[in-house]
């Protein structure tokens, strides 16, 4: 068994997302404007990581003219139906956010598949049946204040590359006057759905909070003991510090760790 030292990977590796294929695990991360962009990960474990290359490297995909070191490619998401790998992600310097697919997680990846009436950052994909659903995080249409924002879904028709039918609201954090809710994903298990995200800001009080539903659409109820992982409170002595996007994920024998 591999010993578990935290951080698994130290330096810069923001926004980790992963999904298992058998007994393998492949992780993705932020990678805003740098190139090449969203590098991909590799483990048998879960603590022993081997990079297996980039989703994003030729200019065509990743389209960075003009960005900021704190622009360009935000909290990708992997998820893996049917053969195909999808990751999802919002490119903030050209204004929306897309997916691309591979066959396999090193590549090569396709050129973007743009979605131009996605508002909002942090895309996730949620395949159930012969349906994918299209997760995201924006602004209300009356926003209170700055960070005021919601959580919706929609589903993608991946023949035309286009999301179809009307959006719905799923939620807006836990907190009252939640600010910044975003990072979305969502789950099945049993009789429910779980929809985690991040929420607090990208700063000290960032945090994880987890809603459920009996039904895709909602209504989703809050968790009680909401934020269910955080580490606003340690103070800023804490070695680790600002975490909150994360991402569920089972093991063949059916453990869960985030």
């Amino acid at each position: 068994m591999a010993y578990v030292s935290n951080p698994i990977r130290k330096g810069f590796y923001p926004d980790p997302s992963l999904c298992r294929v058998g007994n393998t695990y492949y992780c993705v991360h932020s990678s805003f404007g740098c190139a090449p962009g969203i590098p991909v990960f590799r483990s048998q474990n879960l603590v022993e990581w081997e990079q297996i290359g980039h989703a994003l490297v030729r200019e065509d995909q990743l389209r960075l003219k003009g960005a900021e070191i704190s622009g360009g490619i935000y909290a990708p998401t992997i998820r893996y139906h049917k053969g195909i790998f999808y990751i999802t992600a919002t490119n903030v310097t050209i204004g929306h956010s897309f997916y691309i697919t591979a066959e396999k997680a090193e590549g090569p990846w396709s050129d973007p598949w743009d979605l131009k009436n996605a508002p909002g950052i942090d895309p996730s994909l949620y395949f159930e049946g012969e349906k994918c659903y299209y997760i995201g995080q924006r602004q209300k249409a009356e926003a209170a204040y700055f960070g005021d924002c919601e959580i919706w879904i929609q589903e993608l028709n991946l023949t035309n590359h286009q999301l179809t039918g009307k959006p719905a609201v799923l939620w807006d954090g836990a907190m009252k006057q939640c600010r910044w809710p975003e990072g979305p994903h969502l789950y099945r298990r049993g009789d429910y759905y779980y929809l985690l995200i991040a929420e607090g800001g990208t700063e000290y009080h960032h945090s994880i909070s987890v809603a459920r539903s009996h039904r895709l659409f909602g209504p989703y109820e809050s968790c009680p003991d909401n934020p269910v992982f955080t580490h606003r409170h340690l103070g800023h002595r804490c070695p680790i510090q600002n975490v909150g996007h994360g991402d569920f994920v089972d093991t063949p024998s059916g453990d869960w760790y985030i």
